[in-house]
């Protein structure tokens, strides 16, 4: 079976040393005395391997994706640290249906480690729910094109279909994936959801239930 991995790379201001002192300080939140917390993932992981401002490699515990691997690596880079993140072990199956908003959310995932490190905080925003409104878009030059509608939500309930283009939702434009995961964010199941979008040559807009 095929998997696949995520990998990002950032600096920050502190050096190895205190980028791990700052993680072992979170070690607390584990259960185990061979389990870390990692902040971002906001999860607890076993302990794979661990070397001290080096190399700290994990097998995450906890759902969603338990049983995937992270993998941080520290290097000095300049008076600073230049860390790798990489996050491997999801089913290929598993990242094509969840669409782009596998990628964006990963990425959300890593922000938060980042801020982390260079600033001690634990921001909690990657995992804050949201209201899918069951739709499934690729990415054009021109904007979002609606690949997938799922029954029973939202934009099944306002008339999308495959091959419709996303123009405006809840009054606010919208070009990307991450415009669309911010409105989701917003939105709240039992509230009426305004929007418009490119069906056939015209513009269409409507209003459904989140």
């Amino acid at each position: 079976m095929s998997s696949i991995e995520i990998a990002s790379s950032f600096e920050i201001e502190a050096g190895p040393a205190e980028a791990w002192k700052a993680l072992v300080a979170l070690r607390s939140r584990g259960r185990g005395p061979d389990e870390w917390w990692i902040p971002g993932f906001e999860a607890r992981a076993a302990e794979v391997e661990a070397d001290a401002g080096r190399r700290l490699s994990v097998r995450k515990i906890d759902e969603p994706c338990a049983g995937t691997l992270i993998d941080i690596t520290f290097e000095h880079h300049g008076t600073g640290s230049s860390i790798r993140v990489v996050q491997s072990g999801f089913d290929a199956a598993f990242v094509k249906m969840a669409g782009p908003a596998f990628w964006l959310h990963s990425e959300h995932l890593v922000a938060d480690l980042h801020l982390f490190l260079e600033t001690g905080v634990v921001a909690r925003r990657a995992w804050l729910p949201w209201a899918p409104l069951g739709v499934r878009v690729d990415p054009e030059p021109y904007g979002l094109r609606v690949s997938a509608v799922s029954s029973g939500t939202w934009a099944e309930r306002i008339g999308l279909c495959s091959g419709d283009v996303l123009l405006t939702v809840g009054g606010a434009p919208v070009y990307d994936a991450g415009e669309l995961g911010v409105l989701e964010r917003i939105a709240h199941q039992g509230e009426e959801l305004p929007a418009t979008w490119a069906h056939e040559g015209e513009r269409v807009e409507g209003t459904a239930l989140v």
